[in-house]
């Protein structure tokens, strides 16, 4: 199997006016003022989460017996990080199978089923430019995520959240880009619930992970040789900059 490739209010005048309970009700969760940026937080080590994909739509599906689409999708995403900060990212697939990828100082890695050979994916989920692109570092169909497309706060769930809208719109080209909402759980701006077109995901909370994660060792010889080019490729810079001065 192939892997997967992958409003603006001005209250001030307002406010003057205002009792202060009302105040503290425009001060509290339902005031438009966000917090410094980062918008999303990067995980900590030993720390782990999930993410469950068009889980409403397979619910849906099964309650009314629809035949399974011969189509093989992603239907949930594990992802443990061990104390040392190495990344194991677990993706479940609609046929049962599984393929799992790792990240060591910010590159992905995933062997090739039925191959000896490893993939090197540099990119963080923070960055990658296709939202529905799940290997990547950290939380997938976050790197959209702006000030300007904040909307306000709200709860979902019961759980206190920033809501994020970018809407869909034409590109250059004259085709869609694709319109995109995500709840992030204020104050620990951790995902909670993200939109992206017709699809859905949804976050666990992030909790605890006391494990280790073990790489294979194709995967290791792999990060190995990457770390060797990379400090040669610094100290290559290096002498280029000494030898400029």
């Amino acid at each position: 199997m192939e892997p997967l490739l992958s409003m603006k209010h001005n209250f001030r005048s307002l406010m003057i006016t205002l009792p202060i309970s009302a105040m503290l009700f425009f001060a509290g969760w339902n005031s438009v003022t966000l917090a410094a940026e980062p918008l999303i937080t990067t995980v900590a080590p030993g720390s782990q989460w999930s993410m469950e994909i068009d889980a409403d739509r397979r619910k849906q599906a099964a309650e009314e017996k629809e035949e399974a689409p011969r189509e093989i999708s992603p239907t949930q995403l594990k992802v443990s990080i061990d104390t040392k900060g190495v990344e194991q990212r677990v993706l479940a697939l609609s046929d049962g199978s599984t393929q799992t990828c790792y990240s060591i100082n910010g590159v992905l890695y995933q062997a090739i089923p039925d191959s000896t050979e490893v993939l090197a994916l540099p990119g963080s989920g923070l960055h990658a430019l296709d939202p529905r692109e799940l290997r990547v570092s950290g939380f997938p169909a976050t790197a959209w995520i702006e000030k300007k497309y904040f909307v306000g706060f709200e709860k979902l769930n019961g759980v206190q959240c920033a809501r994020y809208h970018r809407p869909a719109v034409a590109d250059a080209e004259g085709g869609d880009v694709t319109g995109m909402t995500a709840w992030i759980r204020e104050p620990e701006r951790i995902p909670v619930h993200i939109q992206v077109g017709t699809s859905t995901y949804d976050f666990s909370p992030v909790t605890r992970f006391s494990g280790s994660v073990t790489l294979p060792p194709a995967v290791m010889q792999k990060a190995q040789a990457m770390e060797r080019q990379n400090a040669a490729l610094r100290r290559l810079a290096e002498r280029e900059r000494k030898a400029s001065q």
